[in-house]
């Protein structure tokens, strides 16, 4: 499911309501994956274009994280290390580029005149394999 939504150009940040059991709040789908442990729909987004640096205890590690961490430090660490880290001016041109398109992304990609890795790039083929 995720991989059809993510060939469409949509905004990954939106926040919409979440209910679990007596929890009731707002959060985008990466807050979402993050509070339930869907680590693997996490770093999908991330590969995607979502950037973690929104993310405030990823950022700032005075700030406590979801208890989804609490048996996964290591993801822990890999988000914080991935929101610390400088993107590339590859892959900041890739999700300008994927932003830029209307329709279907993998359709649209393949109607550009950019050689064919950047273009398998821009469809994340490397994301789905």
């Amino acid at each position: 499911m995720m991989k059809i939504l993510l060939h469409w150009p949509s905004d990954l940040y939106r926040k919409g309501r979440v209910i679990l059991g007596e929890l009731d709040y707002n959060s985008d789908v990466f807050h979402l994956a993050l509070d339930i442990g869907a680590f693997e729909v996490a770093i999908l987004l991330a590969d995607s274009g979502y950037s973690v640096t929104r993310v405030k205890y990823l950022t700032d590690w005075s700030q406590e994280p979801p208890s989804s961490f609490n048996s996964e430090p290591v993801i822990l660490d890999y988000f914080r290390q991935r929101a610390c880290s400088v993107q590339s001016l590859f892959i900041l041109t890739l999700f300008t580029i994927r932003k830029s398109l209307t329709g279907n992304i993998t359709e649209s990609a393949q109607d550009l005149p950019l050689p064919k890795s950047l273009i398998c790039a821009i469809q994340l083929d490397n994301v789905f394999t």
